[in-house]
């Protein structure tokens, strides 16, 4: 008798909520690229004495240190602690950073523990002439300025107009300054992080509308998916790579200079390429060292065939083999050109195999769908409730977003019929403002109204019903408001919520 042994699979509600939980995390992360990539060039135009710094590496500093305050008072306010508490730590926090970086930045110690830096720091200021003191307070002012930075991250609001002005005061005020004093004083070109700002950018403002339109049609959170990012990632770097070479034939620079400044890229493609290759190679080390035993067995066995009949016949070379130092030095003598293209020849393959490892998941996803539907008896085709969604019953979570759900589907029913009814809600309104509107067509259950109107608007800074008892008082007063008939400023053939919705739809 065969066992099939079926993986817990994540329902639509548990998809939703990780992928909005990664759509916050995006925003985060799109926020603070914005602001590291106007950080670094500025900085290090400012500090003429550190033009010679990995660019990349200085980069990937800041990003770290923005984002140390932002999880740490994520965390803070996760645990409950009470200001004061939170402000003591957070300074603490930042002179740890302050003197970490300045011992790695200035003084090289090999050591978080080494304080032997602390006394050329005291030399340096006590000796007259000396300037090299100012170099330590760059750094404090510095750190001091991307904490502060990370730490305003933890509450801010993303909204379309609040990202679309940093975008707007970036590209039409930073980023001509920053061009003009990178040239005065930097050797290398600001293009790549302007291109990394607009990218990051457009892919908060792609994040924002999209949960704004979701919001406001269906009146839940948008339902993202990988291919979706996919897309916009692949339009957002198409757009950016199409700026990118129109500035470099306006300025008449040479192809080289705009590949180069997607170093960083292709740095990236090359190290995870070789990351996954090292580590198939190490996970099916196994398989290869039966592969190997059986190949010596089998030439134990027929060595006597393939042995060499003739002695005077000249032993193999093995020096001919090309070895890791000959391709290097193959590599070295190959032209950017040809570097490209077979870099984009390994794209295509990537692209083909990828697809064609899709195309046979769906189909093989086709297959089990169809054995399931002819061989599980139809109550089993009936139960939704598969591993994961019962573990998840036990700890409460899939209660809170089915009540979640059922909350945002009340509001956006109830302002669907206060619409059809001559009160509709502007894109301006905020649920509290709508709230009035929302009483006039209701005059006789203002409580009912108050009561849905609150619950959405918790459910949209994450409180939701502790208990069962408060949603059924939810689910309870729009029974109530349901069945009410609301005062219209529009002639209607109904009475009900429903008849007016319904001819709301015979209309469009």
């Amino acid at each position: 008798m065969a066992v099939s042994i079926q993986l817990p699979k994540l329902s639509s509600s548990v998809q939703n909520a990780l992928w909005q939980y990664a759509r916050l995390e995006l925003l985060y992360l799109s926020t603070a690229l914005m602001n590291v990539a106007l950080m670094t060039p500025f900085s290090l135009a400012l500090m003429g004495w550190a033009r010679y710094w990995p660019v990349g590496q200085f980069f990937l500093w800041l990003l770290l240190v923005l984002l140390i305050p932002f999880n740490l008072l994520r965390l803070m306010d996760l645990l409950l602690w009470s200001f004061g508490r939170q402000q003591v730590i957070m300074a603490l926090a930042w002179l740890l950073t302050w003197l970490s970086a300045s011992s790695i930045l200035l003084y090289h110690s090999q050591s978080l523990f080494n304080f032997h830096w602390v006394v050329a720091f005291f030399e340096n200021i006590g000796t007259r002439g000396n300037q090299l003191w100012v170099r330590d307070v760059a750094v404090a002012l510095l750190v001091l300025w991307v904490w502060l930075r990370g730490a305003a991250l933890r509450g801010q609001e993303f909204t379309v107009a609040r990202v679309g002005l940093k975008l707007r005061v970036g590209g039409l005020i930073t980023a001509p300054f920053l061009v003009w004093l990178v040239a005065q004083r930097l050797v290398w070109s600001v293009a790549p992080f302007l291109l990394l700002f607009f990218a990051a950018g457009l892919t908060a403002v792609a994040l924002i509308r999209t949960e704004e339109i979701a919001k406001w049609e269906h009146g839940r959170t948008a339902s993202l998916s990988p291919r979706w990012l996919g897309g916009i990632f692949s339009v957002i770097l198409g757009l950016i790579s199409t700026a990118g070479m129109v500035t470099a034939v306006v300025s008449g620079q040479a192809l080289a200079v705009v590949v180069s400044w997607l170093a960083p890229l292709w740095s990236a493609l090359a190290l995870g390429s070789a990351s996954t290759l090292t580590t198939v190679a190490y996970l099916t080390s196994p398989l290869l060292q039966l592969f190997e035993l059986l190949l010596q067995q089998i030439v134990i066995r027929f060595g006597s065939i393939f042995a060499n009949s003739n002695p005077s016949q000249t032993p193999y070379d093995d020096t001919s083999i090309l070895t890791l130092n000959d391709l290097n030095l193959i590599a070295r003598r190959v032209g950017l050109g040809m570097k490209v293209t077979i870099f984009l020849i390994i794209l295509l393959v990537m692209a083909f195999l990828t697809w064609t490892i899709n195309y046979l998941y769906k189909r093989y996803k086709l297959a089990r769908r169809a054995e399931r539907l002819t061989d599980v008896p139809l109550p089993e085709l009936d139960s939704d409730d598969n591993l994961m969604q019962r573990v998840l019953h036990r700890l409460g979570i899939l209660r809170q977003w089915r009540a979640a759900a059922s909350i945002r589907h009340i509001y956006r029913q109830m302002c669907r019929a206060a619409a059809v009814s001559g009160y509709p809600r502007n894109q301006s309104q905020t649920p509290y403002e709508y709230r009035q509107l929302l009483g006039k067509v209701w005059p006789q259950h203002i409580a009912e109204v108050q009561l849905i109107t609150e619950a959405f608007i918790k459910i949209r800074y994450g409180e939701l019903p502790e208990t069962t008892s408060e949603l059924e008082a939810i689910l309870q007063a729009w029974q109530r408001v349901e069945a009410a008939k609301p005062m219209s400023l529009t002639p209607s053939s109904g009475s009900g919520i429903r008849a007016r919705i319904q001819l709301e739809k015979d209309k469009k």
